[in-house]
């Protein structure tokens, strides 16, 4: 190999990643036997292949935007070899950084998705089952019903990384690269984009993105061991007065949620939650359990849940997250004032898309309808200030064609004042592009990317296959 010159377009590279999956498959059944010696050696195993490395250098390199040479190539492939130094120096390169990245999430992943495959119970694979299930545990008849409910995402980046580092257990040369990881702010930069882009952070495919959820989660995963314990003690304890435990936990990233209609027992989970914050290193003070009345408000991950009777419950976006889309699509239509029309209209559907996806189970069309009008007259006066000398007429003829029979996914529409225009890209279904309205139906939506949200997405006992591009329009 160090002699050879690699000829990178005549490499299998179906062969080289069914060999990386192969392999993520044996560690992923040892975790899930709990053979821990076992994983430890197949993960040092896979961490000194060389087919590996090429693997993650090719994966790197297809998601970067200006062309990469062979010899960068071939020194980035070089460079990868420098995690068994345990190195991560600043003066690398961004490729060389998410070439290392990347190579420590494809060793942990197997691993942790076997432990959280176990313990699934404990966790809402997305936001829309979280919200599902706090409904139906609400929807419950109890006399009374307390709830204490946390988040984290303000707090993240005071985690001490020492505690993420001890919760992975793994052998000393992946601890150490670890550490050097965390230390070059991979955890804030995490907060940042969960603070400021929270409704596309299950599309994005960033390699510091699905290393950072995946560290987070292994150690907020902790806390359902105690709770576990716990409910067992207390269970063996009751089961001798003839009562019943009925407390649920659930968690979805950073927040925590605990239900239940005995008010001592939920304090003493409370205490033990405080505790184990302060433990990793978050000292935010717990709110005492609140009874939960016959109507339900709750606020969690920008969204407000309101049940108002058992057959009654309304779902709505957060008034930050309606605040929020108006603020950039103002900054879109500020800053790409000369640009197209046709990638204005790409860039606004993309988020008006990603945006209605997330909040898709909502039930509020009057919210939907009133962001749509405002969203409207800020397009509209984009458009305007392009053409000040233009009459309204030529304006909506150019612009605001109607449409007649458009097909948005799978129902047809008909609307006047519609921002449009005509493509010529043979790589679209469509030939007339618009700016969807949020009032439109896009329920059942796939998108063609791996979901980031959901760790446990990949079965690696019967699965092979690659991570696919975003592909939203």
């Amino acid at each position: 190999m160090k002699n050879r010159t690699i000829f990178w377009d005549i490499l299998d590279w179906d062969q080289i990643q069914q060999y990386v999956f192969k392999f993520q498959r044996k560690i992923y059944s040892a975790s899930l036997l709990k053979e821990r010696s076992r994983t430890q050696f197949l993960q040092r195993k896979f961490l000194h292949s060389k087919l590996l490395r090429l693997w993650v250098t090719n994966q790197v390199i297809k998601f970067q935007k200006k062309y990469v040479t062979s010899f960068e190539r071939h020194q980035i492939f070089l460079q990868l070899h420098n995690i068994m130094q345990m190195k991560y120096n600043k003066e690398d390169s961004e490729i060389i950084k998410e070439g290392k990245i990347l190579l420590i999430y494809l060793i942990l992943n197997p691993e942790w998705e076997a432990y959280f495959s176990i313990q699934k119970h404990n966790y809402s694979f997305s936001i829309k089952e979280l919200v599902r299930k706090i409904n139906h545990i609400a929807s419950k008849k109890y006399s009374s019903l307390y709830i204490i409910k946390i988040s984290l995402e303000h707090q993240i980046d005071l985690i001490y990384l020492s505690t993420i580092t001890k919760r992975l257990n793994t052998f000393s040369l992946m601890n150490d690269s670890v550490n050097h990881i965390l230390k070059s702010g991979l955890i804030q930069a995490y907060k940042e984009f969960i603070t400021r882009k929270f409704f596309i952070l299950q599309y994005n495919e960033r390699c510091n993105l699905k290393l950072s959820l995946l560290l987070l989660e292994a150690l907020f995963s902790e806390f359902s061991t105690i709770f576990c314990r716990y409910i067992n003690k207390r269970k063996l304890i009751e089961t001798t007065f003839q009562s019943t435990v009925n407390c649920q936990y659930v968690r979805y990233l950073h927040n925590f949620i605990i239900l239940d209609p005995e008010k001592s027992r939920i304090e003493d989970l409370r205490v033990l939650l405080q505790y184990w914050l302060h433990k990793i290193g978050i000292k935010k003070r717990i709110k005492k359990p609140r009874k939960l009345s016959k109507s339900l408000n709750i606020e969690l991950n920008h969204y407000l849940i309101i049940k108002k009777s058992i057959k009654n419950t309304s779902i709505y976006p957060s008034k930050y997250a309606q605040t929020y889309l108006l603020e950039i699509i103002s900054n879109i239509t500020r800053k790409m004032r000369n640009a197209s029309l046709i990638l204005f209209v790409h860039v606004i559907s993309i988020v008006l898309k990603c945006w209605k996806s997330y909040f898709s189970i909502c039930n509020c069309s009057e919210i939907f309808n009133k962001l749509d009008n405002m969203i409207f007259q800020k397009i509209r006066a984009w458009v305007f200030r392009r053409h000040s000398n233009w009459s309204k007429d030529s304006i909506k003829q150019k612009y605001f064609a109607p449409i007649i029979d458009i097909k948005y996914y799978k129902r047809l529409y008909t609307g006047n004042w519609i921002l449009s225009t005509l493509s010529s890209s043979k790589n679209l279904d469509t030939t007339v592009m618009v700016v969807p309205k949020l009032r439109w139906h896009n329920d059942g939506v796939n998108f063609n990317q791996t979901n980031v949200s959901n760790l446990f997405h990949l079965n690696y006992l019967y699965r092979y296959g690659m991570y696919s591009k975003l592909n939203i329009l």
